[in-house]
């Protein structure tokens, strides 16, 4: 059952429309957050990754200030921590963050003008973990973006542009590394 899901998930079946006018039946909705395919429980997962590999390079931005349920559902608390737990690890990175030539990235993973600034984001803080996972020094310059979000789901959303590209970023990230 869960493989399923998942494959929905990735398919993007869960945004279409006819997803969401059943998403507005109360037992719908009632049965979708039990299975965590409600939006919050999506976005959390979505950015799990992300999370994750930020907290391996940075361990000090984990913590947990109740310990997340072992269902699928995930609630706007478990959301909102796990957006702390990732801006945290991203500010504690910053000083290992330096410019990046994304023209090659942005060509071989094909990413549309809308993106780039994620996609580079995403690629300067993959490049950022693994400099500080490897022992180096801070960089003398950080070029880092500063968020400008001031809500939960402005947030999330920013984090979610990044999070679409960390994977191939770590790939770029880990083949240019010495």
């Amino acid at each position: 059952m869960t493989v399923m899901l998942s494959l929905l998930e990735k398919l993007g079946s869960f945004h279409s429309a006819g997803f969401r006018i059943l998403e507005s039946i109360p037992a719908v909705r009632a049965t979708q957050g039990r299975l965590g395919l409600d939006s919050t429980s999506r976005q959390w997962r979505r950015l799990e990754p992300l999370r994750a590999a930020l907290i391996a390079a940075v361990p000090e931005s984990s913590f947990y200030l109740i310990a997340l349920g072992s269902g699928r559902q995930k609630s706007s608390f478990d959301l909102h921590q796990s957006n702390i737990q990732i801006r945290d690890a991203m500010l504690l990175l910053r000083p290992y963050v330096t410019s990046v030539d994304a023209a090659a990235f942005f060509d071989r993973y094909k990413v549309p003008a809308t993106e780039q600034a994620s996609a580079r984001q995403a690629l300067q803080f993959a490049h950022a973990a693994a400099a500080r996972t490897a022992g180096q020094s801070p960089a003398a310059d950080s070029d880092a973006a500063v968020s400008r979000s001031s809500t939960l789901t402005e947030e999330t959303t920013e984090l979610l542009q990044i999070a679409r590209w960390w994977p191939a970023a770590v790939t770029e990230a880990s083949s240019s590394t010495p």
